[in-house]
This record gives C-alpha cells, sequence and structure tokens, in this order.
C-alpha cells in the first residue's frame, strides 16, 4: 500500500506528533509499505495562509501517485490534504490529536473555557471559521482516528456518525536508557510550552517544596516562563532546557524522583507514556485520556484536575511505593507499542467499506441468477452493497442478505442516468461507487464522485474501432474520454484493456481482474470423427458476428454449428439460415444459465466477435480443452496465447475451421495449450474476491 502521511510536526521538530509520525512511518516501511512523509515544515517559510495553498500544492503533486492521504491534523496540514484528496480521487483519512479550534481560542483569542465547555458553546468569529474547517475536515474523511476513547467521544460529535471513529493509541518504540544523575531530588515535566500544559503553576508549586525541576519542551510560552522563574529566584532550582533528544528525555525521565503532567487538557500524552515505559513515577491530574494510561495507585498516579496538594501527599510517599510503581509502569506501557499501534490502523485502512453499484443488469433481480450468486460473494468483502439498476417501470427492490438491488423504474430509458442519481443520494452510507462502464452508468458515476470516490468497470473493448462503428457508439467513447480523468480507480478485466487506456489513467489505480468463471475444468477428449460438433456461446447481436460463421458453414463438411444464445439478431439470422439451405448444419439452442454441458459435447469452439473486453465463452472452452477458431479479440494473445489458438484474420472461417477439423494432431496440440492457460487463470476462489476487494 502507498501511503502519504501529512504532518504539522516531524523530527527534528519535538513533540508528540512528530514523535508519532516517526515511529509510523518506520513501523509501516517494516511491514512493506510504501510511505512519503510530507511536513508542514517544508512551506512554514512562506506567510500565513500562502503557506497553506503551498501545501495543498504539494499534497497534489505527491499524492498523485498514493493509495492514502493520511493526516495529522485538522487545519494546517488536513484542510489542504482533503481538499488535494477530493481532487485527486484518493482516499483520505485524517488524525485528530486534539481540538485545534479550542487550542487556538485559549492561545490566541482569549477563551477561558475547558474544552469540554468548548464543544457546546459559540464564540467569535474566528474561532469559529478554525471549528468550522475542523469539522468540514473529519466529515469528509473516511475514517477518523483518535488518541483515546476519551476524544472519540469528543470527535463523534463534530462527525455525527461514531462508527467512522476509531481510537488508537498513540504507539512508542521502547528504549533501555541509563538515568541522567541529578544532584538533588528532581521533578522532570515535558511537553510544549503552552498554556494549559500548567508549567507556571507547576514552577509555583516548586517553590514551595525542597525539589528542583526541569521542564523540556519549546513553545510560546518559553519567555513568560523564564520571567516568573527569575521573578521568584528560581534559576538555581528551575531549568528550562528547550529542546533535548529523546534518548536525553528518557534518561532524565528515568533519573527523576517522579514526572509531574500538571496540565489541564490531553487527548492523549505521549511524553506519560515514555515515562512509564523507563519505569518513571508519574503524577498527572485526573482529565481527559489519562486514565486510560495510568491505573491510579498501581501504575501512576492520578490527582484532582489542579489540586496541587494532592501532588504534594503523593510526593511524600513516593519513597515507599517506587518499587512496585515503577515495575508495575513499566508493565503496562507495553500497551502502547508502536506495533499494536500502526497493527490498529493499517485494520482501520483495510477497513470493509460500504459499496455502491450502477449496472444495467436486470439479472439481479433475479435471486438465483450468476450475477446475483456472485454479488452475494462479493458482499462478504463490503459491510454492505446497494446497486442501482436502470430498469424501465414494474421492478421491485430485492434484498439479499447484505445486498439491496434498487430499480429506477423509469419512464423511458432516456431517464436511467437522472433516475439512478436520484437514488443514489437518498443511500447516504455508501463511500464508494463502481459503475459496470465509462458510458450510461459512468456518467452516474461522474456525478456522484465529487462526494465519493469512484472506481470503474472496464468491460468492454471501447477503443476497438468497430465499437465506435455505430453514432451511438461514437458518442458513448466520447463520454468515456470526458469523464474517465475523475475516476479514482479503474478495474480492466483484460490486459487488451488495460493497454487500451488513455495516458491520463496510466496516474490511476488501475487492476487487470478478469471476470471469475465458476465452472470446473474438463478436457475433452479429441477424436476423428464422421460429424463434428461445432459451438459458439453468444449474445445475438450485430457485433457478434453470427451472420459470418452461419455462411462459413456452406463450405464446411461434416460439421453441425449449435448456437447457444438470444438476442435481437435472432430472427435475421434464422432467416439467413433458411436462406441459405443450412437448416441441416446450424442449430438455435436459445438461452440457457447453464451452458457447461454444450461444452462437453462440443469438439470445436468458433467466435467471430468485432470486439471483446474480456471473452468469457473464450475461457470457457479453454477449460473444455476445446480447439478454439476465433477473431483477435478479448484474451486473445493475451490471457490465451496466440499459439494456443487458431486466429481469424479478415473473417476467413470456413477455411480455418476445415482445415483444424481435418488435422487431428493440430487439434490435440491447440486443445493441450488453451486448456493449460485456461486453467492457470481460474485460481482459487477466495483469493480472487480478495483481490476485488483491493480494485477500489
Amino acid at each position: 500500500m502507498r501511503i502519504l502521511i501529512t504532518t504539522g510536526l516531524y523530527p527534528p521538530e519535538i513533540g508528540g506528533p512528530a514523535t508519532y509520525t516517526k515511529l509510523v512511518e518506520e513501523e509501516l516501511k517494516k511491514q512493506g509499505h510504501t510511505v512519503t512523509v510530507l511536513p508542514f515544515s517544508i512551506v512554514r517559510k512562506y506567510p500565513t495562509g500562502v503557506r497553506h495553498f503551498m501545501f495543498l500544492y504539494k499534497v497534489f503533486k505527491v499524492g498523485t501517485k498514493q493509495d492514502i492521504i493520511y493526516a495529522q491534523d485538522t487545519v494546517s496540514v488536513g484542510l489542504p490534504s482533503l481538499l488535494a484528496s477530493k481532487i485527486l480521487r484518493k482516499r483520505f483519512f485524517v488524525r485528530v490529536p486534539g481540538d485545534f479550534a479550542w487550542e487556538q481560542g485559549v492561545g490566541r483569542f482569549g477563551v477561558a473555557d475547558s474544552i469540554d465547555d468548548f464543544q457546546n458553546k459559540r464564540y467569535g468569529f474566528r474561532v469559529e471559521l478554525l471549528r468550522t474547517i475542523q469539522n468540514f475536515v473529519v466529515r469528509g474523511a473516511e475514517s477518523v482516528v483518535t488518541p483515546s476513547v476519551y476524544f472519540k467521544k469528543v470527535v463523534s460529535k463534530w462527525t455525527k456518525d461514531e462508527s467512522r471513529v476509531e481510537h488508537i493509541y498513540n504507539g512508542i518504540s521502547f528504549e533501555d536508557v541509563s538515568p541522567f544523575q541529578f544532584a538533588r531530588d528532581t521533578i522532570v515535566a515535558s511537553g510544549r510550552l503552552v498554556s494549559w500544559k500548567g508549567f507556571d503553576k507547576l514552577i509555583s508549586f516548586i517553590e514551595t517544596t525542597d525539589f528542583d525541576l526541569v521542564i523540556i519542551g519549546e513553545g510560546e510560552e518559553k519567555d513568560n516562563l523564564q520571567n516568573l522563574i527569575d521573578s521568584k529566584n528560581l534559576q538555581d532550582r528551575v531549568k528550562l532546557l528547550g529542546r533535548v533528544s529523546r534518548k536525553e528525555l528518557l534518561a532524565y525521565n528515568k533519573g527523576s524522583f517522579a514526572v509531574v503532567m500538571p496540565s489541564t487538557f490531553e487527548s492523549f500524552s505521549f511524553q506519560l507514556v515514555e515515562a512509564m515505559s523507563v519505569g518513571s513515577v508519574c503524577i498527572a491530574f485526573d482529565i481527559g485520556n489519562l486514565n486510560e494510561i495510568i491505573t491510579n495507585g498501581v501504575s501512576g498516579y492520578l490527582v484532582p484536575s489542579g489540586d496541587f496538594e494532592a501532588i504534594r501527599s503523593v510526593l511524600h510517599a513516593v519513597p515507599n511505593t517506587r518499587n512496585i510503581i515503577s515495575q508495575n509502569a513499566i508493565q503496562e506501557s507495553k500497551r502502547f507499542s508502536i506495533e499494536n499501534t500502526t497493527e490498529k490502523l493499517m485494520k482501520v485502512f483495510e477497513k470493509k467499506r460500504r459499496l455502491l453499484m450502477i449496472s444495467t443488469d436486470r439479472g439481479l433481480f433475479n435471486e438465483h441468477s450468476h450475477v446475483t450468486k456472485r454479488l452475494r460473494t462479493y458482499s462478504e468483502s463490503f459491510d454492505a452493497i446497494d446497486v442501482i439498476v436502470f430498469t424501465r417501470s414494474g421492478f421491485s427492490k430485492k434484498t439479499y442478505g447484505t445486498v439491496s438491488v434498487y430499480p429506477t423504474n423509469s419512464a423511458s430509458s432516456v431517464l436511467y442516468i437522472f433516475d439512478a442519481f436520484r437514488i443514489a443520494l437518498k443511500i447516504k452510507k455508501a463511500n464508494i461507487v463502481t459503475t459496470q462502464d465509462p458510458f450510461e452508468t459512468g456518467i452516474v458515476g461522474f456525478l456522484l464522485s465529487w462526494s465519493m470516490r469512484w472506481n470503474v468497470q472496464m468491460h468492454t473493448d471501447w477503443n476497438n474501432s468497430h465499437f465506435r462503428s455505430s453514432p451511438l457508439d461514437a458518442l458513448r467513447w466520447c463520454i468515456a474520454h470526458l469523464i474517465l480523468w475523475r475516476t479514482s480507480s479503474i478495474r480492466a478485466v483484460s490486459e487488451r484493456i488495460r493497454v487500451s487506456l488513455p495516458k491520463y489513467c496510466l496516474s490511476k489505480k488501475v487492476t487487470v481482474l478478469p471476470i471469475i468463471v465458476e465452472m470446473n475444468p474438463f478436457q475433452n477428449q479429441i477424436l476423428k470423427k464422421d460429424s463434428y460438433y461445432l459451438l459458439t456461446v453468444s449474445r445475438l447481436e450485430k457485433e457478434k458476428n453470427i451472420d459470418v460463421l452461419i455462411r462459413a458453414m456452406a463450405s464446411v463438411e461434416q460439421a453441425i454449428l449449435h448456437i447457444v444464445g438470444e438476442g435481437r439478431e435472432r430472427e435475421n439470422l434464422m432467416n439467413l439460415v433458411s436462406e441459405l439451405g443450412l437448416s441441416h448444419k446450424v442449430i438455435f439452442e436459445g438461452f440457457h444459465h447453464d451452458v457447461s454441458s454444450f461444452y462437453k459435447q462440443a469438439d470445436v469452439y468458433v467466435q467471430a466477435s468485432s470486439y471483446e473486453g474480456f471473452g468469457m465463452s473464450l475461457l470457457e472452452a479453454g477449460l473444455h480443452g476445446l480447439p478454439i477458431v476465433t477473431t483477435d479479440v478479448g484474451l486473445v494473445g493475451f490471457e490465451l496465447p496466440a499459439d494456443a489458438l487458431v486466429i481469424v484474420k479478415n473473417f476467413q472461417f470456413s477455411e480455418a475451421i476445415q482445415k483444424l477439423l481435418d488435422d487431428v494432431s493440430l487439434r490435440e496440440m491447440l486443445s493441450e495449450k488453451v486448456y493449460e492457460h485456461a486453467t492457470k487463470l481460474c485460481g482459487d476462489v477466495t483469493e480472487y474476491y480478495d483481490k476485488y476487494q483491493q480494485t477500489f
């Protein structure tokens, strides 16, 4: 998987988000994923506002080659990442480490309320603008990651859909360090130097104790904190160390008398978990998610928010409890390994999705049809599948387990697109749409692609000149070129279709996945006979050129052609047979759901199509070891090599068929080759459906 991580902070910058991003990047790479990190620092030199447009450009440029964009905040990188993902049709996820609107409100715009009270009040224009942007980003994400259960409850109110919010604790890597040797009993505190971290109150508290204090971190409150230290004449006892390496931070934590966190808000405390991992005795206010990290009195201490006298009492008890608290802290910190974090993160990325399909296949209203059975198997890879089918009036909605099939019941075929789009807008929870083609159903996908990702299924060799021979198909060809640039991924059913795609599709995710053939291989015997059974299985439409095969039968000796299928050309073809006096040599078998018995009786398979996207019947014939005479379409020359078939040019079928019937050794050789290649195409069914899910 190709993952782009956009982040506001990244080493050598300090802070939990920077450390988290670096660890996630390294662990995902170990698992074999391709990870690119785009830090906001590359545009920080530009003026405010301009830098965000520049970052949008950077994300757009790098994001073209990614499968997923994973933003580490909601505003500075979150908004540009969301906009780029919408333009590029990439999957977008966002991690929400805190309430940016509240943080900025407290730091810059005079907000004095707690984060919990902040959620239910309204403030000035600038704060509400940030809140609006934040809500817009989380609602535009496929899934939202929060660092705690506590913050999941907060963010779920922003998304209005709790099912899309996942809590994943920040992960750490464990490192063995030697403790720093302090001259006196010293308390260590670390974090960004911002107002809600409470470092000013901790400094005032230290003045009333015998402890020294070391504060590690950078931030806008640094000068204010230094002024406070100077005003209290605590320069010898309180040190602001600024930025230090992770190894130094762990050494300070390990050598401390205790690690104290005086913060009034934490969505997740990276610093606290890291201090626990080296056995520090940690003391913090019982706020945010800290009770998810520390078991009070077992692996650390939690005291009422703002109660420094409670901290004083705990400090007095530390000498007697240090050993057991330290051991428990190390053990509990193991829950927060980076391996656990990335494992859960990948489950979010690979989470089943709700799929919306736009189709023309009315066989979906028949519970026992092959296409319905296949769709029900597809549904195992998704939370649910909703299918909208182009139909005229008279159809009813069908439900098969987690599959729902909706008819458009249109008054006219001209209204198919409009009616399908209208129904799609009512299906709220779908997050990806797939269309059966890039034509009429593709237009519906194109319209929906502005609110969800669009995958197009390419079943037709649409760039074939024969396809564009009719005015309607020529119009379809133009439509495909006009709208395909909006698709996020393409599933081509054959290599022939993949190579026919225009150059602008090459930057998209293109998967070649043939149609699954649910037919057991059965290799027919090759025998010399007095009369041979020729077979074609096809819709009776003009582009299938069944008339060419019928005319060829006038010159083919000792053979009968069996035609399995129905279509609009049936009457014309039957008249042609009558005109040529070939009723004894051409038999119309009609439509059959199960065609395996026809393949088992056949000696040679024939096909005269002008174009095919895949050519299901060619593969089915190959699975029976039938020598094949065909035009150069579909699988021919790609999945089924040219030397395994007889390829006819200029529709010269009679000579090719007769030569094959007269040469038993040639038929035996072709039978072996085509059977070998056809069986290789039919892999494990479970594996096939996994690959199908991965095409989106």
